[in-house]
């Protein structure tokens, strides 16, 4: 059995947005027949320590024949180190982070993300078709509830969490907080709060709502698989891409904490047929792509 190696980095600072889709990716690689090992690094942990550090990632590379990159942080060496010792390496990429060496293959799954390689020589996989989702939360919204929905993912460093509910506790009959397993911070609210749930009883609860705050991370595509019509304050510049792509196709509110509440009233004009489009392809060409690059 062909074994592959996934590297990833996640905390406070990082989140859990890259993590997560790492643990998904293991899953769909296993089920496509390969054996599958994760190497993750926590900020919180000595940098010296960091499978990105010097040469660190070379103890790891023994009887692996693919590595997987998902980084914010490996620099174009550490990449160049992999490609001497195994067959392949696949980069996970949002931004075109870094140039990376010719011979590594691109994975993007965000939208309208083909020209960001245009000046690449690598290959590149790039578009929705290819984005690393979970189909567990692929629903069909039914009828349509006014409970809402906030969470701004792993860590929410700057605590939007509480923010956001002061601004809007009046504005929904029923509204949901999820806190991830970084959240430092102490909310207080009359709402309902789950802290670190799992994907499953992450799904039940969007089943739920129509409605959702949230950031521009991995969570907003599981919002979009559950046809909830979101609104978006970015916390980080990686989500800007997605963000506005998505806001300019109309599917989501893209805001800020100051314009917050006039834009709730927005959310009537959100094209929930294109939503549904874009669902339609999420992930579609991932796992045939998978299997022809890793052989």
């Amino acid at each position: 059995m062909l074994k592959v190696a996934i590297f990833c980095e996640y905390g406070v600072v990082f989140g859990m947005g890259h993590y997560s889709r790492c643990l998904l990716l293991k899953q769909k690689l296993h089920t496509l027949g390969f054996e599958v090992v994760l190497f993750t690094y926590n900020q919180d942990s000595r940098f010296d320590q960091a499978w990105f550090y010097g040469d660190n990632i070379l103890s790891h590379l023994e009887g692996i024949d693919f590595v997987v990159i998902d980084s914010y942080q490996a620099e174009s060496r550490v990449y160049e180190i992999a490609l001497q010792k195994v067959k392949k390496v696949i980069v996970i990429d949002d931004v075109a982070r870094i140039p990376f060496p010719r011979d590594c293959v691109i994975f993007n799954g965000g939208i309208d993300t083909k020209d960001l390689y245009i000046a690449y020589p690598n290959e590149v996989y790039a578009g929705i078709e290819f984005m690393i989702c979970d189909e567990l939360f692929f629903q069909e919204k039914k009828v349509q509830s006014d409970k809402l929905i906030i969470c701004f993912g792993g860590s929410d460093e700057g605590n939007l969490t509480q923010a956001v509910y002061d601004k809007v506790r009046d504005f929904f009959s029923e509204i949901i907080v999820i806190l991830g397993p970084c959240y430092k911070a102490h909310f207080y609210g009359d709402c309902k709060i789950y802290r670190n749930i799992d994907a499953k009883s992450l799904c039940e609860l969007f089943a739920t709502a129509g409605y959702a705050i949230t950031a521009g991370g991995r969570m907003l595509n599981e919002l979009l698989m559950s046809e909830i019509l979101s609104i978006v304050i970015p916390v980080a510049k990686n989500q800007m891409h997605q963000v506005e792509a998505y806001a300019r196709y109309n599917v989501i509110i893209q805001t800020t904490l100051e314009h917050l509440q006039a834009d709730i009233q927005k959310t009537n004009l959100l094209s929930k047929e294109q939503i549904y489009q874009f669902k339609k392809k999420f992930g579609s060409q991932l796992n045939d792509k998978l299997l022809q690059v890793l052989k």
